[in-house]
């Protein structure tokens, strides 16, 4: 289950890079992968980073500088997610 998990976390931020969702889907969806992952190691990055996910939204910006925040926001959880499904 940990693996669906993790491939399907790596999609969903997939989608926001490809527009395909949005923030607040994204959001939601990283905080309750958190919550089904705990007490793994990953769990506090998820919920971290959910909630950055959720300043970003708030935040006011254009709908481009709002994706490019949030790329950024979440490229230590891609990186965490890749290396977790590496090892």
């Amino acid at each position: 289950m940990t693996k669906s998990l993790l491939n399907n976390s790596l999609d969903v931020l997939d989608r926001l890079f490809d527009r395909e969702t949005e923030l607040i889907d994204v959001s939601a969806i990283l905080y309750a992968t958190g919550l089904a992952m705990r007490p793994d190691s990953l769990f506090p990055l998820f919920l971290d980073v959910a909630a950055s996910l959720e300043r970003v939204r708030r935040a006011g910006l254009t709908a481009d500088d709002a994706c490019e925040s949030a790329l950024r926001t979440m490229n230590p959880l891609r990186l965490a997610l890749a290396a977790a499904l590496e090892a």
